[in-house]
């Protein structure tokens, strides 16, 4: 299944499948990325941006220089450029920035990263562009050799249900506990496969919240009956 994600991201973008990584959400990748350069030098990001990532970053070592945004709270793509020296191995930028909610200018963005790319390695997250939020799947884009080190440095296994659910199987938009989906296939009979497995499974499928050994349960059953 993971293989099958990576296909379908990577010819989605017009790249290989060695250009993608897929982590358990983006939190996984971006620790991932900030311990795999902070052991070369530190990471340059704004002062005030997503940070999930960054509180194990810091546990693990990695050293981070916070350059302040602007007046109008957008990040100071001129100030972050002029940080980067021989000391700094990476630099994340959030776009759209968390928590301001503003947008970089693309042409802006991508010239910022054609000049500082060449000294460091720029991650651009950019994770509001594609939401399955509470799914944990996340990806990145990135040269072979950036995309392996990455891989080389993710800890978690990949989510089965996140990608089952990237590979097709469509929530209709919840404002509440759980998600309703269509499974694409004769559901009597895939409730009567969770059932021998002791989970049961309505029609269109109702996935709420539990307690976390039920989730657990419930996630390795249907991703097996799911897979056939």
């Amino acid at each position: 299944m993971p293989g099958i994600l990576t296909n379908t991201i990577a010819d989605k973008n017009q790249l290989a499948a060695d250009n993608v990584v897929l982590s358990s959400g983006s939190n996984e990748a971006l620790q991932a990325a900030f311990v795999a350069w902070g052991k070369k030098g530190r990471v340059v990001m704004p002062g005030l941006t997503y940070t999930d990532h960054v509180g194990y970053s810091r546990r693990m070592g990695v050293e981070l220089d916070l350059v302040p945004l602007k007046k109008d709270m957008s990040i100071d793509l001129d100030r972050i450029a002029d940080a980067v020296d021989d000391s700094i191995s990476l630099v994340y930028i959030c776009n759209p920035n968390n928590p301001t909610g503003m947008t970089l200018d693309g042409d802006e963005l991508r010239d910022f990263c054609r000049t500082v790319g060449k000294k460091a390695v720029v991650i651009v997250d950019e994770a509001y562009n594609d939401g399955m939020a509470g799914m944990r799947v996340g990806y990145g884009l990135a040269r072979p050799d950036l995309a392996s080190t990455i891989k080389n440095h993710l800890m978690a296994w990949s989510n089965v249900v996140g990608l089952a659910a990237a590979n097709g199987i469509e929530p209709l938009p919840s404002q509440t506990n759980f998600v309703y989906a269509d499974i694409s296939r004769n559901a009597s009979e895939f409730q009567k496969q969770m059932a021998a497995r002791n989970v049961l499974n309505p029609n269109y499928s109702r996935i709420s919240m539990g307690r976390i050994e039920d989730i657990r349960v419930f996630q390795q059953v249907f991703s097996d009956v799911y897979r056939g």
